[in-house]
């Protein structure tokens, strides 16, 4: 095969020259996915659900960016895009949707944007127990621990700053209307979660009084934008046998932190509920023969420790 001396990288190496092309246009999609997140997909629906005249406007920008020849081909190919029937490489696919937000109106760019900070923001599981003796102190506890979270929710404080200027973007680079959106969204995420906060502690309260102004049993989830509550009763229960033949006292901090995993974690739900009723039926005796072995005993006190440390200490430093 001969080539014109005259071609370049492109004429002589045709098939190495169409790969780095590929992989260019795949590159420009993912750094387009990367700045748009969850709502890439968003973007394109909107692109493609445009009036006539939108499309005319920014097949004409797009023409005086990118030349005749790539705006004639946008022309020709977009009903194929639209059916499906081909697929937008990833270089027209960036340089389109990247002139989409300027035709958007402005509660498609809200939800957009609500979207963006709902994925972003950081949301943390967290626990809070209610002695049964003090129920006043435990729905104190609740009301401060709600309290805090409400406080934690203005998305400008956690935004990162490259979602931020996706945020600028959204909004043709306005920085009033970027600040006076997100200020929208926090005031609607506040709203949400006081609503939310408020029901649970009345829930409670009349489970309270429901139960003759003493609380038997509890297990109620409260669901915020930063995150989710468990709200259970701490109920006096036995020692973790196990845990204490393998460390020799109940009152050692290992053995505490497994309380709390139990107590917190295995009692709310049915599986770990029914796995609490096994253990106290077989651990004792198991707890005898380890107590008789010290081999075993240094395995399980090591296996404890590691597990306490990564699946116990860690969720309540989060919480």
């Amino acid at each position: 095969m001969t080539y014109r001396k005259n071609r370049g990288y492109r004429g002589k190496y045709p098939r190495i020259y169409a790969n780095q092309q590929a992989i260019e246009h795949v590159e420009a999609y993912r750094a387009l996915e990367r700045k748009l997140g969850p709502i890439v997909n968003d973007v394109r629906k909107e692109f493609f659900s445009f009036h006539s005249f939108q499309l005319v406007n920014l097949l004409d920008e797009y023409e005086l960016k990118y030349g005749n020849k790539a705006a004639e081909y946008a022309r020709e190919t977009m009903p194929k895009w639209k059916s499906g029937q081909t697929k937008m490489s990833g270089q027209t696919a960036e340089r389109l949707l990247n002139l989409v937000p300027r035709y958007l109106t402005y509660d498609s760019r809200f939800h957009m944007v609500q979207k963006l900070c709902n994925h972003h923001a950081p949301k943390i599981d967290r626990t809070v127990s209610i002695n049964p003796e003090n129920i006043n102190a435990g729905l104190a506890e609740v009301e401060d621990h709600l309290n805090n979270l409400l406080s934690e929710l203005p998305t400008i404080k956690w935004l990162p700053d490259y979602v931020s200027e996706t945020v600028k973007w959204l909004n043709d680079d306005d920085v009033i209307i970027t600040r006076g959106m997100l200020a929208e969204i926090d005031r609607k995420r506040a709203d949400l979660a006081t609503i939310t906060a408020k029901s649970c502690l009345q829930d409670i309260r009349q489970l309270v009084a429901h139960q003759g102004g003493t609380l038997k049993q509890l297990n109620y989830t409260v669901e915020l934008p930063n995150g989710t509550t468990k709200i259970f009763l701490n109920q006096p229960s036995p020692s973790c046998f196990i845990a204490t033949a393998a460390f020799g006292s109940k009152h050692d901090p290992t053995v505490a932190k497994l309380r709390f995993f139990r107590d917190a974690v295995l009692r709310q739900t049915t599986l770990g509920y029914l796995f609490i009723k096994v253990y106290y039926r077989y651990s004792p005796r198991l707890a005898h023969w380890i107590t008789k072995h010290p081999r075993t005993r240094t395995l399980v006190r090591i296996f404890l420790a590691q597990f306490a440390y990564f699946f116990v200490s860690k969720g309540q430093s989060r919480g």
